[in-house]
């Protein structure tokens, strides 16, 4: 019977290409050019589809469309656009691009999202950071959160919090599934209402933290049964003689000393002797005298 050949098939690669920047002054009918890429390693063909969440593309279905801002753009603002490539084997892949448009009256007020940390054990930190080139720019109150999910599309927010000058922000997030990546992107939203989002930055939720460093040691193998010490030490001729040569010395040490004298050790073990053979005379005659009675009678 022959074996079916199964053919494994790899994702496309996405690549929407850097982040664009358009700087508003007068007219607002600017635009730019995105550079986006596909890789099909299984020797298809791919399709492309450009989405943005606003102004207008020169044709969503090419790699690199021209995109122009709307006519009443009038703020610093951003715009995401999805990229996703698909290829004739059904399989596909997404990726996105910010372009950001600054005015120039106001200040060039920029949003990152920095990498995560601590993502391990269900939970992560995601990071982000403002920046503005103009450092004396008030921006008002301006509120910072993170969106983020298992794909460009988010479908989650992290709380908003309140920051009143540019640098950094973070925010802990948890109840995630272990082995997955995930995508965040920051977002940042000034009293006026105008969103600024940071670029789309993937993390691997871990099972354990990877991030653990231990001091180092010096491994000792373990012990052999016949490598245990029966003496004092494990060194044989030591073990051998230094332990009875030291019982010997003691015991000289005692006689010696008179603590334990040999004489009378003898002496009294003899008497002890004589006491015991006078003794069982002493029993065999009275025994031999009660049988003479016994016979008179």
């Amino acid at each position: 019977m022959a074996g079916t050949t199964v053919l494994a098939y790899t994702n496309p690669i996405a690549d929407a290409g850097p982040d664009q920047t358009i700087t508003f002054q007068n007219s607002p009918n600017f635009t730019t050019t995105l550079h986006g890429k596909g890789y099909e390693t299984n020797g298809g063909y791919l399709t492309y589809a450009w989405r943005c969440n606003g102004g207008y593309l020169s044709n969503p279905n090419i790699a690199e469309p021209i995109f122009t801002m709307p006519a009443t753009t009038s703020k610093s603002t951003s715009y995401n656009c999805t990229l996703t490539v698909r290829s004739n084997f059904g399989l596909y892949d997404s990726d996105n691009v910010i372009i950001n448009v600054y005015d120039n009256s106001a200040s060039n007020f920029i949003v990152q999202t920095e990498p995560a940390t601590n993502n391990f054990g269900g939970q992560a930190t995601l990071h982000g950071r403002i920046l503005s080139s103009n450092n004396n720019y008030n921006f008002g109150t301006t509120y910072v959160w993170f969106e983020w999910g298992t794909s460009t599309s988010y479908g989650k927010e992290s709380n908003h919090k309140l920051m009143n000058s540019t640098g950094y922000f973070d925010q802990n997030i948890a109840d995630l599934s272990t082995n997955t990546t995930y995508h965040f992107r920051a977002v940042s939203q000034l009293s006026n209402g105008q969103k600024y989002y940071g670029k789309d930055v993937t993390f691997y939720s871990n099972a354990t933290n990877t991030n653990i460093t231990l001091s180092a040691t010096t491994n000792t193998p373990p012990t052999n049964p016949t490598n245990v010490s029966t003496g004092l030490t494990n060194n044989f001729l030591f073990d051998s003689f230094f332990l009875p040569l030291m019982i010997a010395l003691f015991g000289i040490w005692l006689f010696q000393s008179k603590i334990l004298s040999f004489a009378e050790w003898a002496d009294s073990h003899k008497i002890k002797n004589k006491d015991y053979i006078a003794s069982k005379k002493l029993k065999y005659k009275i025994t031999k005298i009660k049988e003479k009675e016994k016979g008179v009678l």
